[in-house]
């Protein structure tokens, strides 16, 4: 394999990396794909909050031979579409930004990209963090959500593994009958354990009605591959401290280099608004941030198939999610 001395990977060589991931030694995908008739699509919108688990999910597909990352050239450098190819069905997962209240100008970007994800999918997957279920942030959600009158919507309950016995199944019941008016399917998962997903995945299969693919069997590219690096780092922030710290954290992939020696080279930095807030991300003995680091790294390593150097910085920067020419250049103007 040629390395390339620009700083992001090149299409031929992602697609190995992601191809090698399982170790198969099957022929190009271009040709896997030629023959297969009948295709159809389906483009399924997976909303909800920062720490429900949605860039989790979109990892386990990778996991299981995604078929490529990839963002439209008409969408935003941030928008990001994970194809999970079934048989003769392509189904496309278009992950939206954190859905939150939109009162700062961080929050507007967000809101607003997630509202043209909800907009371009024709399947609506909220996930929810069974335990956030009573989050007003969440309720924001399906308020949101609930005007689309038009679109089918499933509810994905994650993190199901941390409740058993009745206490899951009380929760599991009352959240049934809360929303049972809104969502015409409920999913109970597990990504950490790998739970339910097939069956996740059969249901959005057999709703696929477009005729033909969105994208070619083989297709792949590497520009959301940085901001996609950011959002693996940001949901382990959040996971990890999803109870202490507020959604005003910020990660960007300031570098993603592959190296002479294959490895990928990736530093982030991850920005906090209050001073207080950073030393909480650090810990003690910064043992926090490099618990982050090592489970950001971990999940980029699975993707890629490659030996990954990931170095975190945490700075302070006061006010950022009201400042907007610091958001435009870190998020993309939309915030999608």
């Amino acid at each position: 394999m040629n390395h390339n001395s620009n700083n992001s990977m090149s299409e031929d060589e992602i697609l190995q990396a992601l191809k090698g991931f399982d170790g198969s030694k099957s022929a190009p995908q271009e040709d896997k794909y030629k023959n297969v008739e009948n295709k159809k699509s389906i483009v399924t919108a997976i909303i909800g909050l920062p720490n429900a688990g949605k860039s989790s999910l979109m990892n386990l597909v990778v996991g299981e031979k995604l078929a490529a990352i990839s963002s439209k050239v008409q969408t935003t450098r941030n928008a990001i579409r994970g194809v999970k190819i079934i048989d003769n069905v392509q189904m496309v997962f278009v992950d939206s930004p954190g859905v939150i209240d939109a009162k700062s100008t961080m929050d507007k970007f967000l809101l607003e990209g997630a509202k043209r994800t909800i907009k371009e999918g024709e399947l609506l997957l909220v996930m929810m963090d069974i335990r956030t279920k009573d989050s007003p942030n969440f309720q924001l959600i399906v308020d949101n959500i609930a005007r689309y009158t038009h679109k089918e919507k499933i509810l994905v309950i994650n993190k199901t593994d941390l409740l058993e016995g009745e206490k899951l199944e009380d929760q599991l019941n009352g959240i049934h009958e809360k929303y049972k008016d809104i969502f015409q399917k409920f999913f109970h998962i597990s990504v950490l354990q790998d739970k339910g997903i097939d069956e996740l995945l059969n249901f959005i299969k057999n709703k696929a009605t477009q005729e033909d693919w969105l994208y070619d069997g083989d297709q792949i590219s590497e520009s959301p591959m940085k901001f996609f690096a950011a959002e693996i780092t940001r949901e382990r922030v959040f996971e990890n401290l999803y109870s202490e710290l507020p959604y005003s954290v910020l990660v960007e992939t300031e570098s993603y280099k592959e190296l002479e020696n294959g490895s990928i080279h990736i530093e982030q930095t991850i920005y906090v608004n209050k001073e207080n807030h950073k030393s909480m991300i650090i810990g003690r003995g910064a043992q926090m941030v490099k618990k982050l680091g090592i489970e950001s790294r971990e999940q980029l390593e699975q993707i890629l198939g490659k030996k990954v150097v990931l170095k975190l910085y945490v700075k302070f920067k006061e006010d950022w999610t009201k400042n907007e020419n610091f958001i435009k250049n870190v998020i993309g103007i939309s915030g999608s």
